[in-house]
């Protein structure tokens, strides 16, 4: 009988747990693109800063000059959204890791506790 009702909570727990998991792998997934958008993004941005500083030398400086400081300034917007969106990512896979070892502490926690129990004689009253 208790054997069944701890079969019963670990499948309740687990049951539970399954959709978690999967939530937090698509909330995963959608930063990491969104990394490696703002990335190819950034990299875009640099290429034609340097694009822009080669032009100024050959060209007009200050209207270049503040073309250079505009992209410049988005670039900073950039590094800064791009370090937000790390630090989300790296928060939601910490998050992920902890939620998992919680799960393996609880199973391991339920296995010694049915072994415990399958080896004690029922009493009746």
């Amino acid at each position: 009988m208790l054997v069944k009702l701890l079969a019963v909570a670990v499948g309740g727990i687990l049951m539970g747990l399954v959709p978690g998991y999967f939530l937090g792998a698509r909330g995963n997934a959608t930063l990491a693109e969104e990394l490696a958008r703002t990335k190819s993004w950034l990299i875009d941005e640099i290429n034609r800063t340097d694009a822009t500083t080669k032009a100024s030398e050959a060209g007009s400086s200050s209207e270049s000059a503040r073309e250079v400081q505009k992209a410049q300034a988005a670039l900073r917007a950039v590094q800064s959204d791009l370090a937000s969106t790390r630090a989300l990512l790296k928060e939601a896979v910490d998050d992920w890791k902890t939620e998992r070892q919680r799960r393996r502490n609880l199973e391991a926690k339920l296995a010694t506790r049915d072994r415990d129990c399958g080896d004690a004689k029922p009493t009746r009253r």
